[in-house]
């Protein structure tokens, strides 16, 4: 296999954007993505009660549906990655990550995981929440899976193997050293050919994971004040979760920029996993329904936290880094440049 040739300088270009064609091929592989994801998808992760919420909690073979839904999120973002993975970095992992959040619209809201354990010992709240935090790891396994089956497809986009080649695409190229693989220990040398000189700084890259998490706690908190008297929805519980990742990825990114959304895929389950084990301490507020919970934390499912808040990440990196580069070398002309070792534009 020819050894992948680094790229000395990447230049964002401005006007640069997808064509309608490019356009048309994502929103495409996308609504493929999404129809399996409400067919198959749904047989698989269907809750046992017809009224229940999706979670791994909500079916008496809970590891069965992981396992199941792992195989269906990985090989859908590998087929999306494969029709669409030249424009887009990441495309394959937004895919499982919407196909996630379609499936969990199905269910109902947390309440029903509230009610289902209200009937339990008396710190039922404490105890769901944990449960709860567990489940978010889990969910962030499955979509750290997919992101892997995302590169290994993206692997594989060029007739050259991994990395970058001499004749592949600027789109691919953009896809490439924006992809989470490529700031991954081992993994981004494996998959994608990453030179250690064009990765994220480790001290960057947990810099930034640390500014994204405390902001999307903080923001998440923010949202959610003065919604604890108010019944849980769905579009309340996603839209929290969406604005909040995306306004600490836009941060981090601005104090401490990094190559790849690596960085910020990891604040997601830090967010989820801390805000629902704060829930856990927080004391029971008895004067509240049974169906709403003490902690604003604990009024998101764990598949929503995880999926919403990776979709969110994708989608703020895209607007963070404009899809289309050209390499030049450093005489030629040049709009924003981009820093290889740290991503940071100049």
């Amino acid at each position: 296999m020819r050894e992948a040739e680094p790229i000395a300088e990447l230049t964002i270009t401005e006007s640069q954007t997808l064509s309608f064609f490019q356009k048309t091929v994502t929103m495409i592989s996308w609504s493929l993505a999404v129809a399996l994801f409400l067919t198959v998808g749904w047989s698989v992760m269907r809750p046992d009660d017809p009224q229940g919420a999706v979670s791994l909690i909500s079916r008496s073979s809970g590891a069965v549906m992981f396992l199941q839904t792992l195989i269906l999120a990985t090989g859908a973002a590998a087929i999306v990655t494969l029709m669409a993975g030249r424009y887009l970095s990441e495309v394959g992992t937004f895919a499982a990550a919407l196909g996630l959040i379609v499936v969990s619209l199905r269910g109902d809201p947390v309440a029903a995981l509230i009610v289902g354990h209200a009937e339990a010992t008396r710190g039922f709240e404490k105890n769901l929440a944990l449960v709860l935090a567990l489940e978010s790891l889990a969910w962030f396994v499955l979509l750290a899976l997919s992101m892997i089956s995302s590169s290994m497809a993206l692997r594989y986009l060029s007739p050259g193997g991994a990395g970058v080649n001499e004749g592949d695409s600027e789109d691919r190229a953009f896809a490439i050293f924006h992809s989470a693989a490529y700031d991954m220990p081992g993994l981004g040398k494996t998959l994608l050919a990453a030179r250690g000189s064009s990765q994220t700084a480790p001290s960057d890259g947990l810099r930034h994971t640390l500014v994204a998490t405390l902001v999307g706690l903080l923001a998440i908190a923010g949202l959610s004040a003065g919604l604890s008297n108010r019944m849980i929805t769905h579009g309340q519980a996603c839209f929290i979760v969406a604005a909040g990742m995306m306004f600490a990825t836009y941060v981090a990114n601005r104090m401490s920029p990094v190559r790849s959304l690596l960085w910020s895929f990891l604040a997601v389950p830090l967010v989820a996993m801390i805000g629902l084990v704060w829930a856990a301490l927080r004391p029971a507020e008895t004067q509240l329904p049974a169906i709403l919970p003490s902690s604003h934390f604990l009024r998101i499912l764990p598949i929503q936290y995880i999926a919403v808040g990776t979709a969110a990440v994708v989608v703020a990196s895209w607007y963070l880094y404009v899809p289309g580069i050209e390499s030049r070398d450093a005489s030629g002309p040049s709009s924003r440049r981009v820093s290889p070792a740290t991503g940071r534009t100049a």
